[in-house]
């Protein structure tokens, strides 16, 4: 049998085992129905659906095999990443077990849901199928009779009639499913996937690559978090060693260039590489007001850092480098004014 298009109409009519079908077929043929138009189900041979009837797994074992593998998803997901990517965390697991119990009990809910979910979903479908498609009678014994007719009431009466005539104990009919014109289908698949890029770059938009613009703190934006005091390095609070001055400027400079050059600039005017992304200005610290503080000054500031207003314009360099290496820093940009 043809395939029924969307301009005919289906007529299913059931017989006793006795009806003589080859009559049945002859008189359809004469009233203008194609050979091709006819199907007839009966029970010999049986059809696979009578013969291959498996018992069908109950819900709540697809349930409890999904929550299962949704337990074994989650152990796998948290605890394989962090072996297959390790990472130093001081002797601690990356995740601990509470976490992990926690992935793993979430995703065999989920697992589970979305399974049980699907399930009952094919199964209604694949009911609801069946039922329109296969009378179960057939399987009894009886026959039935499937013809697809143009959408012709009158051709559709005659036919009926012929059936009624040779004995059809049920007869019914189901008219085509109004479908969406191929045209009109396009036209939505089409908008559909414009309105989906769309969404998609205003998503992208609005996401910006630039770590400036991300919501995060501000540079020299408080609170600045810094290692605890004498904790980097241990001799952050040792004693002053008298060194020769000349050995002092040589430490500062390596350590400013470490330290400092990146706001401060090599030669200390303030035209360092981060200056597009500060809110002040870093000091030229060869102008005559910074050159005419003195190395207590000068040592505090690096020591404390600065604020203007209240607000943090340099962080506090006491946690980070040595009383030395603080004063050899002093020394190096008391020589900056000199030749």
């Amino acid at each position: 049998m043809r395939p029924v298009t969307e301009h005919e109409m289906t007529v299913r009519a059931l017989f006793k085992p006795s009806v003589y079908l080859e009559s049945l077929v002859a008189k359809l043929r004469d009233a203008g129905v194609p050979e091709d138009a006819v199907e007839i189900l009966s029970p010999l041979p049986l059809h696979k659906a009578a013969l291959l009837r498996p018992a069908r797994v109950p819900l709540h074992v697809i349930t409890i095999i999904a929550g299962v593998v949704g337990i074994s998803l989650g152990v796998m997901v948290a605890g394989g990443t962090a072996l297959l990517y390790p990472i130093v965390t001081g002797e601690k697991p990356i995740v601990a077990p509470p976490v992990l119990g926690i992935i793993a009990f979430e995703t065999m809910m989920l697992v589970a849901i979305v399974t049980t979910f699907v399930t009952m979903l094919v199964r209604i479908r694949s009911e609801s199928r069946n039922a329109a498609e296969r009378d179960p009678r057939i399987d009894d014994g009886f026959i039935e009779v499937i013809l697809s007719l143009p959408t012709d009431s009158a051709r559709f009466e005659m036919v009926r009639d012929l059936l009624q005539q040779t004995g059809a104990l049920e007869i019914r009919h189901r008219h085509p499913t109004p479908s969406v014109p191929h045209g009109a289908e396009r036209e939505g698949r089409v908008t559909a996937a414009v309105l989906v890029a769309a969404w998609s770059l205003c998503g992208m938009q609005a996401c910006s690559r630039d770590m400036q613009e991300q919501p995060s703190y501000q540079p020299q934006e408080a609170p600045r978090l810094h290692s605890p005091v004498g904790s980097v390095p241990r001799e952050s609070r040792s004693v002053l060693k008298s060194l020769p001055t000349q050995q002092l400027v040589d430490e500062g400079a390596g350590l400013f260039r470490i330290n400092c050059s990146h706001c401060h600039g090599m030669d200390g005017t303030g035209n360092g590489l981060v200056i597009a992304y500060l809110k002040e200005k870093p000091t030229d610290l060869l102008a005559p007001d910074v050159q005419a503080l003195s190395e207590a000054a000068l040592y505090d500031t690096v020591t404390y850092g600065r604020s203007v207003d209240g607000r943090d314009v340099m962080p506090p360099f006491k946690g980070e480098m040595s009383a030395e290496e603080r004063r050899s820093v002093v020394m190096y940009v008391k020589s900056l004014s000199q030749p």
